[in-house]
Order: structure tokens, then C-alpha cells, then sequence
């Protein structure tokens, strides 16, 4: 009966040890596992990274090539706007220059619209008086063998205005010119330069010899051609 009992016991604590170690044992493989599967999955995610650092590395030539091809359009869009920048102000300083001369311009018509207004009842009234000018009065000038100072004055001036030369002599032949009347006709008073208008004013109406007055006491025919000349000096 002892013997019995013992071998009772011993199963019951084997069987008690066994179960104990299944409850151990159990968990231990159950974490065991779950690391070979943890390994396996770092192992995997080893894998994918280190293949995708050889995709980088193979793909580091072309990203360069990009990154310095980024960096030419960089320089070129820099310089371009530099260009523009400088375009831009070159414009806006034609346009104050264009502003300046357009104020200027504008200021010089007004000048010359007052100084038009100015002289253009003289030389309308000398024009006026220069279509009395006709044969009668190129023959007066004829009769002068030797013209007073004054008509000879007034004959250089012509001559001056025409662009001849300035002498006695060739003063004297106007009156012989057939065409004598339509060549002062056809002078117009922008056709003067200044530099004949000044030379026209020093030499011979700035004198004594050439006032009106003066003129008309021996020529009625030269105070014509001597109004018609102040009025193209002016």
C-alpha cells in the first residue's frame, strides 16, 4: 500500500511538474517566435533599405546632373532679372529724357508762337508793300548810275539775303535782273539762316544808314526792299 501511495505521489508530481513547465515553456517559445518574426521583419526592412541606398546611389549621378543643371537656370534666371532690372531703369531715364525734351520743345514752340506773333504784322505789311514792288520801281533803280549810299546799302542787303556777294557792283545789277521781283518773291523768311540774320543786322540794318526814314528820303523803291529786309531779319 506505501509503495503504492509513493508511486501515486510521484505521478501526481510529475504531472503537476509538467504542467508547470508547459506554463513556462509556453510563453517563452510564444516570445521566441515573436522575435524570429520581429528578426525576420528587420531583416526584410534591412534589406528594402539597403536596396533603395543602391537605387539612391545609382540615381546620385543623373540628381547631380539635375542639381547643376538647377543651378545653371538659377545664375541665368538671376542674370536675366539684373538684364530686366537694368532695362527698367534705362527706360525710366528715356522717359524723364523724353519728358524733359517733350517740356523743353513744348516751351520752345510757345517762345517761337509770341516771337511769330510778334513780327508777323511786319512782314505781312511788308509783304503787302513788296506786291506794290513792280517794273516802275526795278526802273528806278535803273536810273541810278551812281545810287545814293543808302540805295546802295539796301541793294547789298538784297544781295546778302539772295546769298550773293555783297559789292556795289553786283548790287547795282539787281535792277538789270529781269527775274529781280520773282527771286524776292521767293525768298520766305525761314529760309534766312541765323547766321545771315545776325550778319544782315551787323552790317546794315543796325546802321543809321539803313532806318527807314533815312531810306525813304531818297528812294521810294529802296524803303520798300529796306521794310521787306527788317521784316525777314525778324
Amino acid at each position: 500500500l506505501q509503495v503504492g501511495q509513493l508511486v501515486l505521489f510521484v505521478g501526481q508530481l510529475a504531472f503537476a511538474f509538467a504542467q508547470l513547465g508547459r506554463g513556462l515553456f509556453e510563453p517563452a517559445l510564444g516570445a521566441f517566435e515573436r522575435a524570429l518574426v520581429r528578426d525576420d521583419v528587420l531583416e526584410n526592412a534591412q534589406l528594402t533599405i539597403e536596396a533603395k541606398q543602391d537605387a539612391i546611389l545609382e540615381l546620385q549621378p543623373e540628381l547631380e546632373h539635375i542639381m547643376r543643371g538647377n543651378e545653371a537656370i538659377t545664375r541665368s534666371i538671376e542674370t536675366e532679372k539684373d538684364d530686366v532690372q537694368r532695362a527698367i531703369e534705362v527706360c525710366a531715364s528715356d522717359q524723364k529724357a523724353v519728358v524733359e525734351m517733350t517740356r523743353v520743345a513744348q516751351q520752345h514752340l510757345r517762345e517761337t508762337e509770341l516771337c511769330l506773333a510778334s513780327v508777323l504784322p511786319a512782314y505781312i505789311e511788308a509783304t503787302e508793300e513788296l506786291m506794290d514792288f513792280d517794273r516802275t520801281d526795278v526802273a528806278e533803280l535803273k536810273t541810278y548810275v551812281n545810287p545814293p549810299e543808302g540805295v546802295q546799302a539796301v541793294l547789298k542787303a538784297v544781295c546778302l539775303v539772295f546769298g550773293l556777294e555783297e559789292t556795289r557792283e553786283r548790287g547795282r545789277r539787281l535792277g538789270n535782273t529781269m527775274s529781280f521781283i520773282e527771286q524776292i518773291d521767293r525768298v520766305k523768311k525761314n529760309q534766312v539762316t541765323r547766321q545771315t540774320a545776325r550778319k544782315l543786322w551787323k552790317h546794315y540794318l543796325s546802321t543809321p544808314l539803313l532806318r527807314v526814314e533815312v531810306i525813304a528820303a531818297c528812294s521810294s523803291a529802296a524803303v520798300t526792299l529796306c521794310k521787306w529786309g527788317r521784316a525777314v531779319y525778324k
